[in-house]
C-alpha cells in the first residue's frame, strides 16, 4: 500500500493550521491567574523553566536544520519539523488527538525542507554565526 502524500500547497496550510493549535493548547495551559500577564504583560510566570527550555530546544533544533541544509535562514518550516520531530513531544500527540498521520507530516516536511533552495555552506554559517 503506498503512503499517501500531501500536495505541497497543503503543507504550509496545514503545518500553520496545527501550529496555531499548539500555540493555542499552550496558551490554554497557562493558569488564569497569570493569563494577564501572558496576554500582554512583560513577565514570564504562567510558562514553567521546562516549558521555556523546551521552546528554546525547538528554535535550536530548526536553526540546526536550516544549517544543516544550507538554507540561508530558518524559517517556519524548519521551525514545525523541529516541532513535530519526536513523536513523545506535544505537537505530535496534539496531531494525533486530532486524527492526524504524525509520519505522514513528518515525511511531508522533510520533502519540503529539502526542495528549498541552498547556498554555498560558508554563506550559511557566516550568516547564521
Amino acid at each position: 500500500m503506498k503512503k499517501e502524500q500531501i500536495p505541497a500547497v497543503t503543507v504550509k496550510g496545514a503545518v500553520m493550521r496545527v501550529m496555531l493549535v499548539v500555540v493555542l493548547a499552550c496558551v490554554w495551559c497557562v493558569p488564569s491567574t497569570h493569563a494577564a500577564t501572558f496576554r500582554g504583560g512583560r513577565g514570564t510566570e504562567g510558562f514553567t523553566k521546562d516549558s521555556t527550555e523546551k521552546a528554546a530546544e525547538m528554535v535550536a533544533v530548526a536553526q540546526s536544520y536550516a544549517q544543516q541544509y544550507n538554507h540561508q535562514q530558518t524559517i517556519p518550516l524548519h521551525l514545525a519539523a523541529a516541532i513535530f520531530r519526536d513523536s513523545s513531544d506535544l505537537g505530535c500527540k496534539l496531531l494525533e488527538r486530532a486524527g492526524g498521520d504524525v509520519n505522514v507530516l513528518q515525511e511531508t516536511l522533510n520533502n519540503e525542507i529539502g526542495r528549498l533552495p541552498r547556498v554555498h555552506p560558508e554563506l550559511v554559517h557566516s550568516a547564521m554565526g
